[in-house]
């Protein structure tokens, strides 16, 4: 039994007035305060403070990230047809074609902390 239990068991026999001669009970008394809506408030406090220390031990965890990336485009090196001249100075025409490749791409990103100055903490 925690001492703010005992506590609230004890307040809560003091302020109830015993009817026609009974007396309350230890047992009654710690059931009235179990009933107390003090009693869940500060259940849902303990267990939200026990959240939030799990929470900040992630900082303390590997992060890990995945990108993909796949994109089909044209190798044309023109937009339209052009006439250019090559070394010999014999004349070369450059026409854009329809033919596609495609292009695929993946990264893969692994933090893992080692030593942060203690910011984390």
């Amino acid at each position: 039994m925690t001492p703010a239990l005992l506590a609230l068991a004890v307040a809560a026999a003091a302020s109830q007035t015993p009817a026609s001669g009974s007396i309350l009970t230890l047992d009654e008394a710690l059931a009235r305060a179990r009933a107390h809506p003090r009693v869940a408030q500060s259940e849902a406090a303990v267990s939200q403070a026990q959240a939030r220390s799990r929470e900040v031990f992630a900082g303390f965890l590997p992060a890990a990230s995945a990108t993909a990336s796949y994109e089909r485009a044209t190798s044309n090196v023109v937009a339209q047809e052009v006439t250019a001249v090559d070394a010999r100075g014999n004349p070369v025409t450059l026409r854009p074609s329809d033919a596609t490749t495609p292009s695929y791409g993946a990264a893969l990103n692994v933090q893992v902390p080692i030593w942060d100055f203690g910011r984390t903490l």
